[in-house]
């Protein structure tokens, strides 16, 4: 039943994203707006779902845009392993964001992103800076943090800079609203940093900050190895996780002070919610299979949610 509600939920918002634009835009415009679409469902399936439910039309679709500007970001350590050719593809976004907010740039460059972006950036009012901060953030090759605040800039730099841009194109201008996004970035950045220690293939690229290791007295290695009941490994997980949550509930504490318009940019606080409670439900084991399992409930809880308004 669930599967059926996802599946006609995807079909029908797809057709709004889509073919009512038909009408208004060209093939390729529309043809960038699948793209984007179709790259963050593959790529961000979480915030995919949370998007497809932003109900006004135009603000669904420049959100999926920039959801797809961060994936192709953050695909760039996984597509290539050479750091220079890292630093080159990274060079052509940054390059790009320039063009972007170049009034007198007669032609941007041929990435269905880049054309999609250009469309949002006519539309509304984006600021720079957090672009440059997206792109800045990823050319750290490996993400050996030595301090939890470290931890918790990278977070800010890489998620809440797309939470503040996604409000700009909410229109949503309100202190609260950033510092809940802020707050909201930090959960949801540092939770992403967990998750990838699961496909980690090499322990000297663990995200995990060297202060917690040395607190707790263990090597890269050992936390790479992550045996069953290690206790200090489950107890540095369980730190990173608290400060997540941390960040989660001053998030969810601002809801209310937020204007209506913005609300919809928050609904990722279920889903990063929810993978902690998971978390929390394993002991803090980061090699427990069930949380690599795709949370099944997870489009009927945001809908629910949608409905409520948070």
């Amino acid at each position: 039943m669930l599967k059926i509600i996802l599946r006609n939920n995807f079909s029908s918002n797809s057709l709004v994203l889509v073919k009512r634009l038909a009408s208004t835009i060209s093939k390729p415009e529309i043809s960038n707006a699948v793209y984007c679409a179709s790259s963050v469902k593959k790529f961000d399936f979480e915030n995919f779902l949370c998007t497809l439910l932003i109900k006004d039309e135009a603000s669904r679709r420049n959100a999926f845009a920039l959801r797809a500007f961060n994936v192709e970001l953050a695909r760039i350590p996984t597509i290539v392993s050479d750091n220079k050719i890292a630093l080159m593809r990274l060079k052509f976004w940054e390059d790009a964001v320039t063009k972007l907010f170049d009034k007198k740039c007669q032609s941007l460059p041929k990435h269905p992103v880049v054309e999609e972006l250009g469309l949002v950036l006519k539309e509304s009012k984006m600021t720079k800076r957090y672009f440059e901060r997206l792109v800045n953030a990823r050319k750290i090759a490996n993400l050996n943090f030595i301090s939890m605040k470290q931890m918790e800039q990278y977070a800010e730099d890489t998620v809440s800079s797309i939470n503040y841009l996604i409000l700009e194109t909410l229109n949503c201008k309100n202190v609260n609203a950033d510092h809940a996004a802020s707050h909201l970035g930090k959960a949801q950045g540092i939770s992403n940093l967990l998750r990838s220690v699961y496909h980690q293939k090499n322990p000297q690229h663990l995200p995990i900050p060297q202060e917690l290791l040395i607190r707790h007295g263990i090597s890269q290695e050992r936390f790479f190895r992550n045996k069953e009941n290690d206790k200090a490994v489950e107890d540095v997980v369980f730190d990173i996780a608290t400060l997540a949550n941390q960040h989660l509930e001053k998030s969810i504490k601002l809801i209310s002070k937020i204007p209506k318009e913005g609300k919809m940019a928050f609904l990722p606080l279920i889903s990063t919610k929810r993978f902690l409670e998971k978390l929390q439900k394993v002991n803090f084991n980061l090699n427990d299979k069930k949380l690599s399992r795709r949370d099944s409930l997870l489009p009927l809880v945001l809908y629910w949610n949608k409905i409520k308004g948070l």
